[in-house]
């Protein structure tokens, strides 16, 4: 029971860090947040196996919390995130579950918010010298193109 209570622990703490990280830090400890997820499943599949063979058969309900977090970790792989610096100029693109954004040196410049598309999305933003256009595919591929031209990192 003292893992059990553990396992909660320790992810809440890892939602709480990942709250207070920015979009930038979040893409870069990406995998070391499925590396921690990993290994609480790990531990939570072995109590799980060897408590439901000692017949403690309420250990079952351990599961059911590891589903939503199977959905989650697989989810984690659509977020995306770009950074380009174009011209002296930051474009900072990101594509998450609901929101997708494009951020040009430090200033949101467009946003938009689904729960489910099923076109692909497009934010643009025209300033006196360029166009900026991005493209966000289904599966949160991001294309990043200036007055016209495809921008590659």
């Amino acid at each position: 029971m003292f893992i059990i209570c553990l396992k909660n622990v320790i992810i809440v703490l890892i939602e709480m860090v990942m709250i207070k990280m920015t979009i930038e830090k979040f893409a870069r400890f990406k995998w070391l947040s499925i590396l921690i997820w990993g290994l609480i499943n790990v531990i939570t599949i072995t109590v799980g196996v060897v408590g439901f063979m000692k017949g403690n058969y309420y250990l079952i309900y351990l599961y059911l919390p590891e589903i939503v977090f199977l959905i989650v970790f697989i989810f984690s792989f659509s977020i995306s995130y770009k950074k380009y610096d174009f011209n002296d100029t930051e474009i900072i693109c990101y594509a998450g579950w609901e929101k997708h954004l494009l951020i040009i040196n430090g200033n949101l410049v467009d946003e938009h918010n689904t729960l489910l598309s099923f076109t692909p999305v497009e934010l643009t933003y025209k300033d006196n010298n360029h166009e900026y256009y991005m493209r966000v595919s289904l599966s949160n591929s991001i294309t990043v193109k200036v007055d016209g031209k495809l921008i590659k990192n």
